[in-house]
């Protein structure tokens, strides 16, 4: 599992809806924590850029890919209705 750890790393689309769905305004976000310090990154971390990587099949057979559509309004990815 990674998160995002940069700008432009999310596709644009997709922070554009998750913005206006939860009322987020990401300048002022990113004002709130200008003067947050950024650590220098552990040598053994993001072995996907810069070393041997593994990935582990999902026992259930389960295959990954991308939303086939935007989520609707009020509700996020682990709604049930």
């Amino acid at each position: 599992m990674m998160g995002f750890t940069a700008d432009g790393q999310a596709d644009p689309a997709m922070q554009q809806q998750r913005n206006q769905r939860l009322g987020i305004v990401k300048s002022a976000i990113k004002a709130q924590r200008a003067d947050i310090q950024i650590p220098k990154a552990d040598p053994g971390a993001d072995g996907w850029q810069h070393g041997k990587t593994i990935q582990i099949n999902d026992p259930t057979g389960h295959l990954h890919g991308p939303a086939t559509s935007p989520t609707p309004q009020n509700t996020n990815s682990r709604s049930t209705q």
